[in-house]
C-alpha cells in the first residue's frame, strides 16, 4: 500500500561512467520510461533531465536512450535549463529556422545569448544530429553565458589517444568539458577516447548535461529555507522521553550530516514559526495540524505531511509505548517514518560496519523542497523483529515483548539453563508436566519483572529427541505428526488461563521434529505459530516448488497456516551454523523469499545466522561472518520494510549498499555475487549441509581464476575500511575454493601446488583468527593444531 506525491525537483552533480552497472543517488520510484532501468549507465541522468523538466520523453512511457540527438533538441533543453520565456523570444536569426517551428524559440535564444553562432552561412542546421565536440562546444558557452569559470586543463585533454581528432573550433569546448568532468571518455583496453565526431545519443546527452549542470543547493518547506525550522516533539505524550525522541536526535543528525544543518529540538510547549512536527504533538490538539489517525490501516502506517508551514513526520507509536503494556502493538510508528524520510528525501542512508562503527553513506540531491500539500503516506510489512547483527539498522531495537523457553525451562522455572537445551525434550502428554508448566507460566505474567510481556513462548527442546511412551505414540498417531503433542500441550495452557490473561498469545515453534504441521487439530485462538527455515533451501526460492526441499517445507508452512487461528511468526535464516564460512547463494532469493513469507500472513520476523559483531561475554573482540554478513543484514532491513518491491529496485539498493561498504570496486563484487547465485542453483540443500552440498566442486573451480581476478581488482582500488571489509569477505570465497580444489591442488597436484594450497589454508586460518571471523555455532578455540594438508570443511 503506496499512496505517493513526489514533489522534489533535484539535480545533482555526479560522474558515472558507462558501466554495465551504476549506482544512481536516489531510487527513482516514479520511473515513466520502461526502457530505462536501474542498471543502465545512463539511469541516474535520465531521472535528473526528466524531473527538472529539460527532457521529455519521446512518449509517456519511452525515452529511446540510444535515439541520436539533433542540434535543435538540444537548444530546447539549454533553454529550459535557463527557464526561459518563448514569448520572449520571436523571430529568427537564421535562414534555415522558421519561426513557427517548435523549436525555433529556443534556437533564438541560443543566439542571442550567444550559446551557439550556428554553422555557418547564416544557418543552424536545427534537424542535424549533433556531436559530441558540438555538443561540449554548446555547454562550454552556456557556462559562458551563466558566468562560470570556463578555464580548462589542456594537458588532461591531450592525454586522450585521439584528441588531436578534435576540430580547432571544438578544442576548447573538448578540453573544458574534460578538465570539468562533463565528458569522461572511453576506456578501450586502458586507452582512452574522446570520439569527437561521433553522434550523440539521447542517453549520452542526458548524462553530459546532468554532469554539467548545477543548481544552488537548496533545502525548503513551503518555500521556506529549512534552517529557519525547529524540530519539535510532545513532552507529554507517554514515553516522549524514549522513542519519541531518539526519532527527533536521528532526525537531527541526519539533517546535520546530510545537509550540513544543524536544527534544534524543542518540546510543543511553545508554538513556533516554522516546525517539524515528530510523533504526536499538541498541535494535533489544537487544530494546527491534522493527522487523521483514524485511516491508518494498521499499527505499521506513517506519514510525511506539509501543512502550512509545518512539516508532520509521524506513525502511530504513543498510545503503545510504554513498559506495563501487554498489547504487543508497534511502538516505533514514529521512527520508522523518521527513517524512511532520511533516507529517502535527505539522502541519508545508514550502514552497519564490521570492525568500523555504523557509518552513514549521504548523496542528498542539491535542492529539496517540500511544497504545501505534499503528502507520503507507507507502512512497513513487518511488527517487530529481532536481528542477532550489530547496530540497529533502521530501528531494530525497543522494548521486549517476549519470553520464550522451551519446555524443560517452563517445567522447571529455570531459564536460560543450556544444560536443558539439548536434553530430551519431556513428556508433553504427562499432566503433572502440564500443570508445573502452567503454574510458572502464571508466574511469569503476574511478575513485576516481566508485566508488559505479551507473547510466551513455549517451544520443543533444541534436540530431535521428542518423548515417545504410548500415550505420545497414540496422538502422534491420531494427528499424523510429531508436532501434535506440542500443540496439544500448549493449547491446554492457552484456555487454563485465558481468563486471567485473554491479551497473552503464546508461541509454538514449527522446529526440526515438530515442523509438520498436524492434521485434524483447531489451534487456540491465542497460538501463534513461529516457523524455522532452518531446513529450507538457501540455494533456491522458497516458492520453488521444483526444490525438493523447499517444496515440502511450503507444504508445511501452507498447512500451518490453515490451522493458525492468529499469525504465522518466521525465525529465517541466511546461514547454517556448523560450516559458517560457507558463501550462501541466496542473493537471487532474499526478495522473494520474504515475500513468500509476507503472503503467507506472517508479520514478525527473527533474522538468525548473520551473527557479526556479536558481544563476547569474555569481553573479548566480537566475531564477524565472513560472508557478507552487514551487507546481507542490510538488505534484509531493507526488504523488510517493503517486500512486495520490484527486484529492480532490490537490485538498485543492493548495488547502492555494496558501493558504501566496497568503493569503486563495488561492481567486481557485484559480479562475484551474481556468480555463487548461480554456481549455488544447482543442488538442493539444506542451510546445514557442507560446502559440498551447496556447490559442485567442479563447477566452482571451472570459474576460481577468474572469481580470484574480481577480488584483485576490488581490492586494487579499495582503501582504508574499504579495503578492510573486502579482506574479511575474501575470506568466505577462498574457503569455499580451497575446498573445491582440494583433489586437484593438493592430492593430484603438482608439488608446486600442494605447496601453494598449504601456504593458501594458512593464510585463511590466519585471517580467520586475525580477523576473529566466526568459524562455526562453537568458538574460535576449535582452531588449534590444525593439519594444513586437508580441505578447510574437514578442520
Amino acid at each position: 500500500m503506496k499512496k505517493r506525491l513526489i514533489i522534489i525537483i533535484s539535480v545533482s552533480v555526479m560522474l558515472i561512467c558507462a558501466l554495465s552497472l551504476t549506482v544512481s543517488a536516489k531510487w527513482w520510484d516514479e520511473n515513466p520510461f520502461k526502457d530505462v532501468k536501474s542498471s543502465d549507465w545512463y539511469y541516474d541522468a535520465v531521472r535528473i533531465c526528466n524531473e527538472n523538466k529539460l527532457f521529455n520523453g519521446t512518449s509517456a512511457t519511452t525515452f529511446e536512450p540510444s535515439k541520436q540527438m539533433t542540434r535543435a533538441m538540444l537548444a530546447q533543453v539549454l533553454a529550459n535549463a535557463d527557464g526561459f520565456d518563448k514569448n520572449d523570444y520571436k523571430g529568427s536569426s537564421f535562414i534555415d529556422v522558421d519561426e513557427n517551428k517548435w523549436y525555433a524559440p529556443a534556437i533564438e535564444w541560443a543566439s542571442r545569448n550567444k550559446v551557439t553562432e550556428g554553422t555557418g552561412n547564416g544557418k543552424f542546421s536545427p534537424d542535424t544530429v549533433i556531436t559530441r565536440q558540438q555538443l561540449a562546444t554548446m555547454l562550454r558557452r552556456y557556462a559562458e553565458y551563466k558566468g562560470m569559470d570556463v578555464s580548462c586543463d589542456y594537458v588532461a585533454f591531450a592525454g586522450f589517444d585521439d584528441a588531436e581528432k578534435v576540430s580547432d573550433w571544438a578544442k576548447d569546448g573538448m578540453a573544458w568539458a574534460v578538465s570539468n568532468k562533463v565528458i569522461a571518455g572511453a576506456d578501450v583496453n586502458g586507452t582512452l577516447y574522446l570520439n569527437p565526431l561521433n553522434k550523440a545519443t539521447r542517453a549520452a546527452c542526458s548524462q553530459m548535461l546532468s554532469n554539467f549542470l548545477y543548481i544552488e543547493p537548496r533545502y525548503e518547506i513551503n518555500g521556506n529555507d529549512l534552517s529557519l525550522y525547529k524540530i519539535v516533539y510532545n513532552e507529554n505524550e507517554e514515553g516522549s522521553e524514549g522513542p519519541t525522541l531518539e526519532s527527533a536526535e536521528y532526525l537531527q543528525a541526519a539533517i546535520k550530516t546530510s545537509l550540513g544543518i544543524e536544527l534544534p529540538i524543542v518540546k510543543d510547549t511553545e508554538i513556533y514559526d516554522y516546525e517539524i512536527l515528530v510523533g504526536r504533538t499538541a498541535r494535533e490538539d489544537s487544530g494546527l495540524v491534522t493527522v487523521d489517525r483514524d485511516s491508518f490501516e494498521d499499527d505499521q502506517v506513517y506519514i510525511w505531511s506539509v501543512q502550512g508551514n509545518r512539516l508532520v513526520i509521524t506513525g502511530i507509536d504513543s498510545d503503545y509505548d510504554n513498559y506495563d503494556d501487554r498489547s504487543g502493538k508497534n511502538i516505533a510508528g514514529t521512527r520508522n517514518a523518521v527513517f524512511n524520510f532520511c533516507m529517502n528525501e535527505l539522502g541519508f542512508y545508514e550502514y552497519s560496519g564490521v570492525y568500523d562503527d555504523d557509518f552513514v553513506f549521504c548523496e542528498p540531491d542539491p535542492v529539496i523542497s517540500l511544497e504545501d500539500g505534499y503528502y507520503f503516506k507507507d507502512m512497513t510489512w513487518y511488527r517487530m523483529r529481532t536481528f542477532y547483527m550489530q547496530g540497529s539498522v533502521n530501528g531494530t531495537g525497543g522494548y521486549s515483548k517476549s519470553k520464550g523457553g522451551n519446555i524443560s525451562e517452563w517445567l522447571t522455572g529455570d531459564f536460560g539453563n543450556e544444560d536443558l537445551y539439548h536434553v530430551q525434550t519431556p513428556c508433553m502428554t504427562d499432566e503433572n508436566n502440564l500443570a508445573a508448566v502452567i503454574e510458572n507460566v502464571r508466574k511469569v505474567l503476574s511478575s513485576d519483572r516481566y508485566r508488559q510481556v505479551s507473547v510466551i513462548g513455549i517451544g520443543i527442546n533444541d534436540t530431535p529427541s521428542i518423548c515417545l511412551c504410548d500415550n505420545c505414540r497414540a496422538v502422534i498417531r491420531q494427528y499424523k505428526a510429531k508436532s501434535a503433542t506440542l500443540v496439544l500441550f500448549v493449547n491446554a495452557i492457552c484456555e487454563a488461563v485465558e481468563d486471567e490473561y485473554p491479551e497473552v498469545k503464546f508461541q509454538i515453534g514449527a522446529y526440526g521434529v515438530c515442523q509438520a504441521p498436524p492434521v485434524g487439530i483447531t489451534l487456540h485462538d491465542n497460538i501463534m505459530v513461529e516457523f524455522y527455515t532452518v531446513a529450507n533451501c538457501s540455494g533456491h526460492a522458497y516458492e520453488d516448488t521444483n526444490c525438493s526441499i523447499n517444496k515440502t517445507v511450503a507444504e508445511y508452512l501452507q498447512g500451518w497456516d490453515e490451522i493458525a487461528a492468529g499469525e504465522i511468526v518466521v525465525w529465517d535464516h541466511t546461514g547454517g551454523f556448523i560450516y559458517f564460512m560457507t558463501p550462501q547463494p541466496d542473493w537471487d532469493s532474499l526478495l522473494t523469499n520474504v515475500r513468500f513469507f509476507a503472503e503467507a500472513n506472517a508479520r514478525e520476523m527473527l533474522m538468525n545466522s548473520v551473527f557479526y559483531g556479536e558481544d563476547l561475554p569474555n569481553g573479548e573482540s566480537p566475531e564477524v561472518h565472513a560472508d557478507l554478513g552487514n551487507i546481507r543484514a542490510y538488505m534484509l532491513s531493507i526488504i523488510y520494510m517493503d517486500p512486495f518491491m520490484s527486484q529492480e529496485e532490490f537490485y538498485y539498493r543492493l548495488n547502492a549498499c555494496l558501493k558504501a561498504n566496497y568503493g569503486d570496486g563495488w561492481k567486481y563484487i557485484r559480479e562475484y555475487i551474481d556468480i555463487i547465485s548461480e554456481l549455488g542453483n544447482s543442488k538442493d540443500h539444506s542451510f546445514h549441509a557442507p560446502p559440498s552440498g551447496h556447490y559442485d566442486f567442479a563447477e566452482v573451480c571451472e570459474v576460481a581464476d577468474y572469481v580470484d581476478t574480481l577480488w584483485e581488482k576490488a581490492k586494487e582500488s579499495a582503501v582504508g575500511d574499504s579495503l578492510t571489509r573486502l579482506l574479511i569477505h575474501e575470506t568466505s570465497w577462498i574457503y569455499l575454493r580451497q575446498c573445491a580444489s582440494y583433489e586437484s591442488r593438493y592430492e593430484n597436484g603438482t608439488e608446486e601446488e600442494r605447496a601453494e594450497y598449504v601456504a593458501q589454508n594458512q593464510y585463511l586460518l590466519d585471517c580467520i583468527l586475525d580477523y576473529r571471523l566466526h568459524w562455526t555455532e562453537g568458538t574460535l578455540n576449535l582452531l588449534e593444531n590444525l593439519d594444513m594438508t586437508v580441505a578447510p570443511n574437514r578442520w
